[in-house]
């Protein structure tokens, strides 16, 4: 795979002061997986990437967030392990979040659609699936992962993958193997070569194919160290740490 090459820069809209340093970088939590942010922002802030004062929880109960919400962060991080009232409604605001400035990470299990569970609006649906936002979309299809991050696939000097030369990580059946979205670019797989790590085109939205709620957590630094470099990156319009 070629080495990294930066996205075009993008117009920055008016979200709060733009991340110029890893440190200053607001990150906003939603997600609908009650009691495991705080989990997060221990992990998060254990990289030295980012600092805890600076990470904040929008909502853990599914609930749609508004738009001002949204817009009081340089980066959202969203994640589910049950189902938002509005998967669609939820979608929406991120889109017009992203039009207006802001950047995204996704992780599992939004980017799942369930058939034979009541777990069937884990995804986030509505305009954030067109393209140019969420870079992997919500999906049925249940192949086996490997849990393991094929480091064979990760494009050279990416910033995302800073610091970072072997990552496992827990899962089970209810991973999906979410397909790109049209214009979305691949970064990862893992070695059974499921779909792991893509991003948009302007480098504003990131999705992760890992579960924060178990995965994102003190003991296992190579994922925290992911997320991190993804919220970093999205945050500063596609580029890594300055």
């Amino acid at each position: 795979m070629p080495g990294f090459t930066a996205p075009l820069t993008r117009v920055l809209g008016p979200v709060s002061e733009q991340a110029t340093s890893p440190s200053q970088t607001t990150v906003g939590i939603l997600n609908a997986d009650g009691g495991t942010a705080s989990g997060a922002i221990l992990a998060l802030n254990g990289t030295g990437l980012l600092e805890s004062a600076n990470i904040s929880v929008i909502n853990e109960s599914g609930s749609t967030p508004t738009l001002q919400e949204l817009l009081e962060f340089d980066v959202v991080i969203i994640w589910t392990n049950s189902s938002f009232s509005d998967p669609s409604g939820t979608g929406d605001v991120l889109a017009d979040y992203v039009d207006g400035g802001g950047s995204v990470v996704i992780a599992t299990y939004a980017l799942t659609i369930s058939s034979s569970q009541s777990s069937s609006s884990w995804w986030i649906g509505g305009r954030f699936e067109d393209p140019g936002y969420m870079p992997l979309l919500p999906s049925t299809n249940k192949l086996n992962h490997s849990y393991v991050m094929d480091m064979s696939s990760v494009p050279p000097g990416h910033p995302i993958f800073d610091g970072i030369t072997n990552l496992t990580y827990s899962g089970n059946s209810n991973y999906s193997n979410s397909p790109l979205n049209t214009d979305a670019i691949l970064l990862a797989t893992d070695t059974n070569g499921n779909n792991l790590v893509a991003v948009n085109p302007l480098g504003t939205v990131a999705a992760i194919s890992i579960w924060p709620g178990e995965n994102l957590q003190d003991n296992n630094d190579p994922v925290s160290r992911l997320f991190a470099n993804a919220l970093i990156f999205v945050a500063n319009g596609g580029f890594g740490i300055t």
